[in-house]
């Protein structure tokens, strides 16, 4: 797992803008002071992203195993004998419905 990506440097960027703002245009800052207040940030927006990761990580887990047990099994089974012939079979796996029927609206 990559720990540095674009995103958590945008994001320490983004923690860090103030003073890379002051440095850069304002000079109130010298460049010293900002860019390390940007490499403090790095790994603080590491850490949220990663606590970020780790919240969302149930919901993950929940849409994966929101397949029906009996065709989760048989996706994966005619799965393997596609791969053991070498074609694919094409089934899509069949999710639970999570819709509610709406009502036929009265006549009046």
């Amino acid at each position: 797992m990559t720990l540095i990506r674009p995103g958590v440097l945008l994001l320490a960027a983004l923690m860090a803008a103030p003073a890379l703002w002051r440095a850069a245009v304002d000079g109130q800052l010298d460049l010293n002071s900002a860019l390390t207040r940007f490499l403090i940030a790095v790994p603080v927006a590491i850490l949220m992203v990663a606590g970020l990761q780790w919240l969302t990580a149930d919901y993950r887990r929940t849409v994966a195993s929101d397949l029906l047990p009996d065709q989760d099994a048989a996706v994966q089974a005619g799965a393997k004998d596609g791969a053991a012939r070498g074609t694919d079979s094409g089934a899509e796996p069949i999710r639970r419905s999570t819709e509610v029927a709406e009502e036929p609206a009265a006549a009046v």
